[in-house]
């Protein structure tokens, strides 16, 4: 029987473009750069003997302004729930040294992408949607089962991650998986990045939109997310949660607990049961104005 064709569309991010024209060169049938050295999509559904021009070109955008999605439409969305996503996380395989990375994480992916985030499939380039950055990118399978469960990816595409044509990596990529918005992998971070969002919200006046970060307490060692936390504090960026997953493997631990580092430099701070969904929503979602807010989700090893 002979499947749906596969499909790839593209979207440029023209607000983003640096007017580089590099994309335009590599794939001139698929992009071209406007006189303002903007460059665009004059072929927003590429044939298949262009595509492989077109991922070169995304790879080698230097902002990440290029967008792609892959594969067959589907006749009908399936429907999945919390107790599909072992299921689902079992059809990756190859990455099991991270299997404990992606699991603890499970809980509180749910609960965002399910209760919290102002995101859909069908708004993955609104301005004013939601972002999340998955700062601890190592182990993305909870997270590539939960944005399947919610329809960004299709079920089959879990079957050959992390093959040389899939865009499904060891690592998330916001280039060419939907619903991802930081390519990571290399720690430290998202914090960071989620500071400057937040910097560049305030400046465009911009009070809709959130961004949400998960690190890992063993990723809460790396010195760039102390400088961004001190900022974040001192400035009062409330457009931003930080979700740290808390196993207690840190070298060397924080006195008082991570929540107290954060509670010294401005922070709201709240603990929770990294695995009790309705402790997560609360507090996810509790009022902290003025003030970033970090989430310590504690888990058992």
């Amino acid at each position: 029987m002979t499947g749906t064709p596969p499909t790839m569309k593209v979207v440029v991010d023209e607000t983003a473009c640096l007017g580089t024209g590099q994309c335009a060169m590599i794939a001139p049938a698929v992009f071209e750069q406007r006189d303002d050295g903007v460059t665009v999509a004059r072929d927003t559904e590429p044939p298949q003997s262009r595509r492989a021009a077109v991922r070169e070109a995304a790879q080698a955008c230097p902002v990440a302004a290029i967008r792609l999605s892959e594969g067959s439409e589907p006749s009908t969305p399936a429907a999945f729930g919390y107790d599909d996503l072992p299921a689902l996380i079992a059809r990756m395989t190859g990455d099991e040294r991270h299997a404990f990375s992606s699991s603890s994480t499970k809980d509180v992916l749910w609960v965002l992408y399910d209760r919290v985030l102002n995101v859909s499939p069908d708004r993955t380039d609104d301005d004013d949607r939601d972002r999340f950055f998955n700062s601890k990118g190592a182990g993305p399978m909870a997270q590539y089962a939960v944005l399947t469960a919610k329809g960004f990816i299709r079920p089959e595409q879990l079957d050959d991650w992390g093959t040389w044509d899939s865009p499904l990596g060891y690592v998330p990529d916001r280039v060419t998986v939907p619903g991802v918005d930081l390519s990571s992998g290399s720690l430290g971070h998202g914090v960071p990045i989620a500071v400057g969002v937040a910097l560049a919200w305030r400046i465009q006046r911009r009070l809709g939109p959130r961004v949400f970060v998960l690190i890992g307490d063993g990723e809460f060692d790396e010195g760039s997310n102390h400088e961004a936390m001190v900022l974040a504090g001192r400035m009062g960026l409330d457009r931003i949660v930080v979700v740290v997953v808390d196993n207690g493997t840190a070298s060397h631990g924080w006195p008082g607990g991570i929540e107290q580092r954060f509670a010294r430099e401005g922070w709201a701070t709240d603990v929770c049961d990294g695995e009790n969904h309705d402790e997560i929503f609360t507090a996810l979602t509790r009022d902290h104005p003025g003030k970033p807010l970090v989430v310590v989700a504690t888990v058992t090893r």
